[in-house]
């Protein structure tokens, strides 16, 4: 297989993986609740009673769907005031009957492993265009930095276009976690072709990675743990491909 072939198959191959990523798991940061009616009618005597009349169009379809079918199911994404307008447990009189609702998480520790799996695919598919862009250029060292660029761009880009608001994406995290997925590979690399050059940039790579989580406030440390430990034996692998690759075109 020549260069070529090799890196429009990688790239074809990393636009897939992130095309499936975005469209078959949930983001990290998106919150999935479920609304359930617990009682009609007797609630506790302390009870803030809201009137349905007052409620946001968002959350009175909210109402109307737990009321209908006994429980409705909610996106932070999709309708986020209406999540936390009912979050925890609210009453609501409607139609002169008085409804306890409960809103809790529907994801579970779900939620967290399918962002994480997520966040890993896109990585991942970002990772293969880099490697495209690396073997395209026939093994040349500098870009080898497509490969922390490319999965940044790849990771960042589909949450922020999933996300309602941009500000609902953890930037640093994103980045801290795309930039910890391409160290196995250049380490790999490194390894195969014993490249003094290509250690430094996994090592750069890595002190890059946690110094992006360190910065960012109160960022959890599987941004970094994830993409670290998950990928060391795929990714160190296809690094040691790769440094073969280009140790027998040199």
């Amino acid at each position: 297989m020549n260069s070529t072939t090799e890196a429009v198959a990688y790239a074809v191959t990393g636009l897939l993986l992130v095309s499936f990523g975005a469209a078959a798991f949930s983001p990290l940061s998106e919150q999935t609740m479920v609304t359930e009616v617990v009682e009609r009618g007797d609630v506790p005597e302390s009870a803030t009673v809201t009137n349905y009349s007052a409620l946001p169009p968002g959350t009175r379809t909210a109402v109307d769907g737990a009321i209908e079918d006994g429980h409705v199911v909610s996106s932070s994404y999709e309708d986020e005031a209406a999540v936390e307008a009912l979050r925890g447990n609210a009453f609501v009189r409607k139609d002169g009957t008085v409804y306890w609702l409960r809103t809790t998480s529907a994801d579970g520790n779900g939620g967290l492993f399918e962002g994480n799996a997520r966040d890993s695919v896109l990585a991942i598919g970002g990772l293969l265009v880099g490697v495209a862009a690396y073997v395209s250029g026939r093994g040349r060292r500098p870009l080898l930095l497509a490969l922390p660029v490319a999965a940044c761009l790849a990771l960042l880009g589909a949450n922020v276009l999933a996300a309602p608001d941009p500000s609902e994406v953890s930037w640093l995290g994103n980045t801290s976690f795309a930039l910890a997925a391409a160290v196995p590979v250049l380490a790999g690399i490194a390894a195969r072709l014993r490249d003094v050059w290509i250690a430094g940039a996994a090592a750069g790579t890595l002190a890059l990675s946690v110094a992006v989580l360190l910065w960012g406030p109160n960022l959890s440390a599987l941004y970094f743990l994830v993409p670290l430990v998950g990928l060391a034996v795929p990714g160190t692998g296809l690094g040691w491909l790769l440094g073969g690759r280009t140790a027998a075109r040199s």
